[in-house]
């Protein structure tokens, strides 16, 4: 089994840091503010949360949540760059795990993305830019849903052999139907 992590590119400049992720060779998040988090525990974290952005308790514990779950990302494991609108930019494999970097495009505060909680990935070249509905075309339908999730991120367990049937997708495909 392959773990799978579905990130949004970003919820206000989505095709930027698609791009932006792609030339880095990169899949980042926000919540910059409350620094790096290699080894925060949840309570710290949510206190940062709470503190930096004014969060409620319950927000706080979900934005932590999700920083945590991205802090999970291992070398090899599979990342689908969700663009939003049911487009998927791209997909990948880990090349290292969870990193804090607010010097480079993608996480620079003053950049056009501001998310320096990162990982590097090496992206495949195709498919990119493709429906998720092409998720019928693999043995894991379930993803045509799953990658449209509400959230930043969302991972999950699926079959070594998925990354092969992403690469047949091609790349630009439009809404696809199930089979």
């Amino acid at each position: 089994m392959s773990r799978l992590f579905r990130i949004v590119t970003n919820h206000e400049n989505p095709k930027v840091a698609a791009q932006l992720w792609k030339s880095l060779a990169v899949a980042a998040i926000g919540w910059s503010r409350v620094g790096s988090i290699r080894s925060v525990s949840k309570d710290e974290l949510v206190r940062k949360l709470r503190q930096a952005y004014g969060k409620t308790e319950n927000e706080a514990n979900y934005a932590a949540s999700q920083l945590l779950t991205f802090r999970e990302i291992a070398e090899g494991d599979l990342i689908i760059g969700y663009q939003k609108e049911n487009t998927v930019s791209m997909v990948g494999t880990a090349k290292t795990g969870y990193d804090f970097d607010n010097r480079n495009e993608v996480g620079d505060p003053s950049g056009p993305v501001h998310y320096p909680h990162q990982v590097s990935v090496e992206w495949l070249n195709k498919p990119r830019d493709f429906h998720r509905t092409n998720f019928y075309r693999t043995s894991s339908p379930e993803l045509v849903d799953w990658v449209s999730l509400r959230g930043t991120i969302y991972s999950k367990y699926v079959g070594d052999h998925l990354l092969d049937e992403v690469r047949r997708i091609p790349s630009g495909a439009t809404l696809y139907s199930r089979p």
